[in-house]
């Protein structure tokens, strides 16, 4: 599906899972090098920037972000960007609601009014209001996270220590996802901006990149924060959950120290003494006090000589 807008003054066209020839079109009416249609097709594991004579390509990975509470979802999303000097093309293969959002605040007319502040029209500024719509919606889902979180600790010490283990466990899978698909974005920025000096040198642009750069190292520290948090309520959740456990060991420990010396002298009384090899005597009885007792004293020693007492 190909969207057409206009942002910043110039045109952004968003490719959701673009067909072969889309794509063909586009490279052609952009005057975008071939080798680009490779890089375009085809998902790339590694975040980088490219300069080329006409235009910035960029690929960036972002966590997920679903608002839902069920459902697997992968880890990170790849957003392909290539910024020119008067365009702004975006290629994906999967939905991203943010980027819907996004484009619905356009239609009615409000992003450029809040955000658009560049004395020039150009793909750059353009980028920046959508990467900066981006971290806002980052810090929403961090956000939603860090109160789901709280309500874990809250939990923890109201006695639910077993019912969080799955809990907090999901908690980590979730920031996990989040470190790992933003841990590169501050060196792409840099770069990005480093290159990017040459295609658009007005100074609003500079300002609203270090605005840019100011929300990614935000959205950077509120996960390190979280991630800091979400251990040491692992720790203090496992911390508890052991003590609770000794507690019942100690309990059923209690227990059987009470009902052995019972059950110990019901199995005496109840022998039926009839010794093998030696027949029947007066003595069976004590006889078989005598071997219990010697076993007893024989495992004490060897438990005392080998210090498991």
């Amino acid at each position: 599906m190909v969207s057409e807008h206009l942002l910043a003054g110039v045109t952004w066209i968003d490719l959701e899972s673009p067909s072969e020839h889309e794509l063909e079109v586009l490279i052609r009416s952009y005057n975008i090098p071939p080798r680009i249609l490779d890089e375009l097709k085809d998902s790339s594991a590694r975040s980088h920037v490219e300069k080329y004579q006409n235009f910035l390509y960029l690929i960036m990975h972002f966590p997920a972000l679903h608002r839902g509470r069920h459902g697997h979802h992968r880890a990170s999303q790849e957003i392909d960007i290539l910024i020119g000097r008067d365009y702004l093309l975006t290629v994906h293969y999967e939905p991203l609601p943010w980027l819907k959002d996004f484009t619905k605040t356009l239609e009615i007319g409000r992003s450029g009014k809040k955000k658009e502040r560049s004395t020039q029209a150009h793909g750059g500024a353009a980028f920046l209001l959508l990467a900066k719509a981006l971290y806002e919606e980052l810090e929403l889902n961090l956000t939603q996270t860090a109160n789901q979180i709280r309500l874990a600790k809250e939990r923890v010490f109201h006695g639910e220590e077993r019912k969080m283990v799955q809990v907090i466990s999901s908690l980590a899978h979730t920031i996990l996802d989040f470190r790992d698909a933003t841990r590169l974005h501050k060196d792409i920025l840099a770069s990005l901006f480093k290159e990017s000096k040459s295609f658009f040198p007005d100074e609003d642009f500079e300002h609203d990149f270090e605005s840019v750069l100011g929300d990614a190292n935000r959205v950077i520290g509120m996960l390190e924060s979280l991630k800091e948090t979400l251990v040491e309520l692992r720790e203090t959740n496992d911390s508890l959950l052991a003590q609770k456990t000794n507690e019942i060991m100690k309990n059923l420990t209690v227990m059987n120290f009470m009902f052995l010396p019972l059950t110990l002298i019901a199995s005496i009384f109840a022998m039926e003494t009839n010794l093998p090899l030696v027949g029947e005597t007066d003595y069976d009885f004590l006889i078989v006090l005598g071997f219990m007792g010697i076993t007893a004293l024989v495992t004490f020693f060897v438990f005392r000589r080998h210090n498991w007492l």
